[in-house]
């Protein structure tokens, strides 16, 4: 994920200290910055294409500042190829999941189960159909230096 950034021209730096946050992506010019959780998981194939799972601390999830976070969910599959990455601000995923939409509770951990087509151009959390997020770089327009 560090490298598609880059590609962007956006700065990246690992965090010294792991308090929830893998990433942060920084605009240098006007020193926009982006926190990034970056959640990765072994697909498994099914008949209609392939599933994965991923955890989330609830407490980091719903710990909302005043710098934009976002989720990144990115899935290695058999061919040891990756899927496309959902790309999810976390105030946008909290809601959803505080909606019911996404995501079940383990403990003080979310699980969230997701089905994706073969090709991968669609993926389902739940019922919630997460297909709008898949590539979603809104935030990380391309920079030109």
């Amino acid at each position: 994920m560090m490298a598609e950034f880059l590609m962007k021209g956006w700065n990246v730096a690992i965090p010294e200290v792991d308090i929830g946050d893998d990433i942060f992506v920084v605009k240098d010019e006007e020193g926009t910055l982006r926190k990034v959780q970056v959640k990765t998981s072994r697909g498994k194939a099914t008949k209609k294409g392939y599933t994965a799972q991923f955890s989330a601390s609830e407490f980091n999830l719903a710990n909302i500042g005043p710098v934009v976070g976002h989720y990144v969910f990115i899935v290695r599959l058999d061919d040891d190829t990756w899927s496309k990455p959902v790309i999810i601000r976390q105030d946008v995923l909290n809601q959803m999941y505080e909606d019911g939409e996404v995501g079940s509770l383990a403990g003080k951990t979310i699980v969230f189960s997701f089905k994706y087509t073969q090709n991968g151009d669609k993926v389902i959390c739940l019922k919630k159909d997460l297909s709008a997020f898949i590539n979603d770089y809104v935030d990380f327009p391309q920079l030109v230096h």
